[in-house]
């Protein structure tokens, strides 16, 4: 199960999660990309750890062209959680953010600040875990 309230992710461990997140300025109109623009996901226990949960990873960017309801294309990135990277994680809560980095620009942007990463707890015992 994968539930997105706000800013605050939940998901059941080891389940597959595509999220899409829309890059936006302050004042709400679509960023929009450029030449050398990183978006980072990552994911540890507190903010303040040195270990990742979920290693820093660049996402992939994308755009969906504007339509009569709405005439700016909105430029975003998708997000994914492969089973592997939260099978051996114990359920609760922890925290992640999301960066907009373009280095040779000399620019971070911390476009998702610190929120929880939540891993829900499973019942089931399917092959990858060793059952049936």
């Amino acid at each position: 199960m994968l539930k997105v309230v706000g800013r605050k992710i939940y998901l059941t461990r080891g389940d597959t999660a595509y999220i899409n997140v829309n890059v936006r300025l302050n004042n709400g109109d679509p960023y929009i990309f450029s030449e050398g623009d990183e978006v980072w996901f990552a994911m540890k226990r507190k903010t303040t750890d040195k270990e990742y949960l979920i290693a820093p990873k660049k996402l992939t960017p994308y755009i969906v062209e504007g339509t009569e309801n709405d005439e700016y294309p909105q430029y975003g990135v998708y997000l994914s959680i492969l089973p592997d990277e939260t099978i051996n994680l114990p359920f609760g809560t922890y925290v992640y953010d999301i960066e907009l980095v373009n280095e040779a620009k000399d620019y971070v942007s911390t476009i998702i600040e610190p929120n929880a990463f939540v891993i829900l707890e499973e019942v089931g015992s399917t092959r990858r875990r060793g059952g049936g």
